[in-house]
């Protein structure tokens, strides 16, 4: 049996003009290409909000530090 990695799920909502554009790309794919897609989609994990946090706080002082002050 498949071990469950998420959590929970999270829904987010769409403009319905994007929604129909979504849905008329994915009706002319074959089904191997649906499973391929789905696949990668469940493969996703976001990374972690105190790793991006750091690593943007570190881009952050990086460029301001290579900027020369008047």
């Amino acid at each position: 049996m498949a071990k469950r990695i998420t959590k929970q799920k999270t829904y987010i909502t769409l403009p319905e003009e994007a929604i129909k554009k979504i849905e008329a790309m994915v009706s002319s794919w074959s089904y191997d290409t649906k499973a391929f897609v789905r696949s990668r989609l469940n493969q996703y994990r976001p990374s972690h909000p105190v790793i991006s946090g750091i690593k943007t706080l570190g881009h952050l002082v990086f460029s301001c530090a290579g900027r020369k002050s008047r």
